[in-house]
């Protein structure tokens, strides 16, 4: 499985992506691409060696795609002509084409990908794609679509305020929201590929419902909330989001060492990929009973019907709408919670107040393949259904005239 992930970059130093042993990189032994290697060097400690490797980061051109050898980054493409300000929090702005000044790209990417943090075994592919202006993110979409080896994509990234500018505005919207992801996602979701994305931290979290956000409104986004390991929401009630991923505090790689951590509460931007990566995961199981799919076939994976005798594999076709289906269903439902902003207590999947279907996991995930599988039946999720299904419904009436 190949996922990309749109960020700011990544730390290829870091031991969370060192390979073990001389490991050959996938995407060209599968003849898929064909990466140029950066061969850097890879201390076993102390502070990324960027002097000694100068002259390599100066020789990465924009729009083409790296790996490093030596480590588990198979590939890395920036669309991001320095000195262009981040779009992410605070940090100087980039100045090497690839790697992460930021340290935000880092820290998702270890939660699909990562040695020790990641929750798949699949190739990764970092895109440079996040500033404050909008043409990077958009370019680093359109190369995914033209990829069609790229399985999944995740971005972790968002409008801060949880309803972006409606695209409507035209040019009174800021750059990164004029044209902004709408169209380039819509191309991707309807190749047959699942597209993920953090449902929002700050405001989106007071209550705000972002239909409106070129980010995590239209209806072919899977919005990611966050929540912890016990299964507390960790949302505000009215923010619908389809599932949440473990984004309470945890470990993450720390951007500019080799081999150090920090605990951060990382939102949704850590639960996104974590999410992606579970899907990764139910991929892959299905390409171990069917097959990969064949060229054009708009699906995950293909093979003879009747290998699984009930569920969504017995017609031999896994597609995105069957994946994203059974890891909603099977999500951990929440139990009731308050916010101790407010003191509210909010009851889980009350139909007037619906968060999410649940929290994916391992556990769920494991239950979602005996669903796809049909070693277990759909578990019942009406009531959850009946709110979900009439938001979908107000996000394709905004999004679908907008992205014809």
């Amino acid at each position: 499985m190949v996922i990309a992930v749109i960020d700011t970059g990544i730390n290829p130093y870091h031991m969370e992506f060192r390979a073990s042993g001389a490991v050959e990189n996938p995407l060209i032994a599968l003849g898929l691409a064909d990466p140029i290697p950066l061969d850097i060097t890879l201390p076993s400690q102390g502070d990324p060696p960027l002097e000694t490797d100068k002259d390599v980061w100066a020789s990465v051109e924009v729009g083409k795609m790296y790996w490093f050898p030596g480590t588990t980054v198979f590939g890395a493409v920036s669309f991001v002509p320095p000195p262009d300000p981040p779009a992410i929090g605070p940090g100087p702005p980039p100045e090497l084409l690839i790697y992460d000044e930021n340290g935000h790209g880092t820290a998702v990417v270890s939660k699909c990908c990562g040695n020790t943090l990641g929750s798949a075994d699949a190739v990764m592919i970092v895109l440079e794609g996040v500033t404050s202006s909008g043409t990077a993110f958009r370019q680093a979409l359109d190369w995914i679509r033209d990829r069609p080896w790229i399985d999944l994509v995740s971005i972790s990234y968002g409008d801060f305020w949880g309803v972006g500018p409606p695209p409507m505005l035209g040019e009174l919207a800021p750059d990164m929201f004029r044209g902004g992801p709408e169209a380039g996602t819509r191309s991707i979701r309807e190749s047959g590929r699942p597209v993920f994305v953090g449902a929002g931290n700050g405001q989106s979290q007071g209550g705000q419902f972002n239909v409106f956000s070129s980010f995590s409104g239209p209806p072919w986004m899977f919005r990611v909330g966050f929540g912890g390991a016990s299964g507390d929401a960790a949302v505000g009630p009215t923010v619908p989001s389809e599932v949440l991923g473990m984004g309470a505090t945890q470990s993450i790689p720390s951007a500019r060492t080799v081999a150090q951590y920090e605990e951060r509460d990382g939102g949704t931007s850590l639960a996104t990929t974590r999410v992606a990566g579970h899907a990764a995961d139910l991929v892959g199981r299905a390409r171990d009973v069917l097959g990969n799919p064949s060229e054009g076939c708009g699906c995950l994976a293909q093979g003879p019907a009747g290998l699984v005798s009930s569920g969504p594999l017995a017609d031999g076709v896994l597609t995105a709408d069957e994946l994203l289906r059974a890891m909603m269903v099977t999500a951990i439902p929440l139990r009731p919670w308050t916010d101790a902003r407010h003191g509210d207590t909010y009851v889980s999947f009350h139909p007037l107040e619906f968060t999410t279907y649940g929290l994916v996991n391992e556990t769920s995930t494991a239950r979602a393949w005996l669903v796809l599988s049909g070693q277990e039946p759909e578990p019942d999720r009406s009531r959850d259904d009946t709110f979900y299904d009439a938001y979908m419904r107000v996000r394709h009436a905004y999004w679908d005239r907008q992205v014809p």
